[in-house]
């Protein structure tokens, strides 16, 4: 930010969509010229968005979407959800290969753009193979003991027949892995495990063969977002949605790109 000559006022605390929303209107009291953030669930906006609006502040949304209308929000830079749900889905029959598939999913927090896009771009690609099934899913809250604890919740469950989990984070992934390696069984052999981020540490997880692929959402958004405030404020129209460049990583891939994570 000081690089790009805007003076940054950061702020970061709680864990609940409420806690935005009071961080928010201090801003607006603040009368900063944008306000930027990232929605800890995708409805219930309409309220905060319209309190920025009427102050004449933009919004700008950050790796997250809302379902507002248009209208109140300025700019949303960040990844398309759905299409990486999909990339999961094509890399789960690109290993399987028409087996037989009995799919666990661990979902992020409930109701967040990431939890429901995600979901939503996977099972649009399997609905279309019999073979392929979500036979049950829990919650890990995108957190390495979230997604250890739902796994293995789920491992001590009398219906534990699954071959794949489809973690919505790699965070969530790797605790999955933690769990399924302290019921001996053999991640990467006994249930094949799929996350999204690519951080590096899921890269390593897919070198040493215990992780099978992950896809890229790429979370270095700040320069872009710089980019755009000082866009917004020198009067150019910028488009309502800007996309990452995003890529998946499978073991060959990942081998050569783990020295080059930032993240």
């Amino acid at each position: 930010a000081k690089d790009a000559g805007i003076s940054l006022d950061f702020r970061e605390e709680g864990y609940t969509q409420e806690d935005q929303k009071r961080l928010i209107r201090e801003l607006i009291k603040k009368k900063v010229d944008i306000i930027a953030f990232s929605p800890f669930v995708k409805s219930g906006w309409d309220d905060i968005l319209l309190e920025a609006k009427n102050a004449g502040i933009p919004v700008i949304l950050c790796d997250r979407s809302v379902d507002s209308d248009e209208s109140l929000w300025t700019c949303n830079i960040g990844s398309d959800f759905a299409e990486e749900g999909r990339r999961a889905a094509r890399l789960t029959l690109e290993h399987f290969k028409g087996k037989e598939v009995n799919i666990f999913e661990i979902k992020g927090n409930i109701g967040s753009a990431p939890e429901i896009e995600r979901e939503a771009g996977f099972n649009e690609i399997i609905k279309e193979y019999h073979n392929y099934k979500i036979v049950a899913e829990g919650t890990g809250n995108f957190n390495f003991d979230g997604g250890k604890q739902v796994m293995k919740n789920f491992l001590n469950t009398k219906n534990r027949k699954v071959n794949m989990v489809f973690a919505q984070n790699d965070d969530m992934a790797l605790g999955a892995i933690d769990a399924i390696k302290d019921d001996g069984l053999i991640p990467g052999k006994d249930i094949i495990v799929i996350g999204i981020d690519a951080t590096r540490q899921a890269l390593l997880s897919i070198k040493e063969g215990e992780m099978y692929s992950t896809v890229e959402c790429n979370p270095l958004l700040g320069p872009q977002l710089l980019k755009t405030a000082n866009q917004i404020m020198e009067g150019v129209e910028v488009p309502l949605k800007i996309v990452n460049a995003e890529d998946v990583f499978t073991k060959t891939i990942s081998a050569k790109q783990i020295n080059n994570r930032k993240y």
